[in-house]
């Protein structure tokens, strides 16, 4: 019955599909960490049925292939409820500012939003988008859709258990108490079996979950580096930038193998 609120709990707070109402335990907030990955199961099976459904229309002719790419791009967003969106701009907004770890830790928690957040947004949904438009909404592989939000959160699951967390942190104090070996070995396990199965079912795609791990990774350094401490905002920074690199190549992968072959 833990297990079953926590991934309700964690359901509910990372993704905006509407849920039967339950009780918060805060108690099970590492649980609800460790379910991450179940949350990135649900969004991934919209995404590529989504995905199936603008391909027929397309295909019929019935759908522009602009407004499909948009759809496209947006999705993962809005199913979140634009949460980890909101934590990348926060995460801009403060490295960007250039002053010292006081004042960009101040400005991270900072509530307004600023130019450089409004700016990187900006580029960023242009390229995705640009991205987008490339695709022929017919010939790429739709199951590395499921994969990508599985990965980018077992990968969230993993940096905020494992990695020291800034003192006024939603991962610091209680949290890290209730922190077992469970909690660290079920999200690496999944992202295991993910990484197995993108070679199995998506041949040439899985290189798309290469660039997610990496774009991960890529940004969590970065601000990791620059705020000194780990915190949600920087978990959604690193997922919106993994998600990003995963869209890019995803729209690279036709090309590419096209002028190989």
């Amino acid at each position: 019955m833990r297990y079953l609120k926590a991934c309700l709990m964690s359901m509910t707070m990372f993704c905006a599909i509407p849920l039967p109402f339950h009780k918060w335990d805060d108690d099970l907030r590492p649980l609800m960490t460790a379910c991450l990955p179940i949350v990135g199961l649900e969004i991934g099976l919209v995404w590529a049925a989504l995905t199936y459904i603008l391909f027929q229309l397309v295909g019929f002719g019935w759908f522009p292939k602009t407004l499909a790419a948009g759809i496209f791009v947006v999705y993962p967003h809005i199913i979140t409820g634009f949460l980890h969106l909101d934590g990348f701009m926060d995460v801009v907004d403060a490295i960007k500012s250039q002053r010292d770890l006081a004042e960009r830790r101040k400005i991270l928690k900072d509530s307004n939003v600023g130019a450089f957040a409004v700016i990187s947004v900006c580029i960023l949904f242009v390229l995705a988008y640009s991205a987008a438009s490339s695709l022929t909404f017919k010939d790429e592989n739709i199951v590395v859709l499921i994969f990508i939000p599985i990965l980018s959160r077992c990968l969230s699951a993993l940096v905020v258990t494992l990695m020291p967390p800034m003192r006024d942190s939603q991962f610091a104090g209680k949290y890290r108490k209730g922190i077992t070996m469970g909690h660290i070995i079920f999200p690496a396990v999944i992202a295991l079996i993910v990484m197995v199965l993108g070679i199995v079912f998506c041949k040439f795609y899985v290189f798309v979950l290469v660039a997610v791990f990496l774009g991960y990774l890529g940004a969590l350094m970065k601000a990791y580096i620059n705020l000194k401490g780990m915190n949600g905002d920087i978990a959604g920074f690193a997922l919106t930038i993994a998600e990003f690199s995963g869209i890019i190549v995803y729209s690279l992968i036709g090309p590419i193998t096209a002028l190989l072959s």
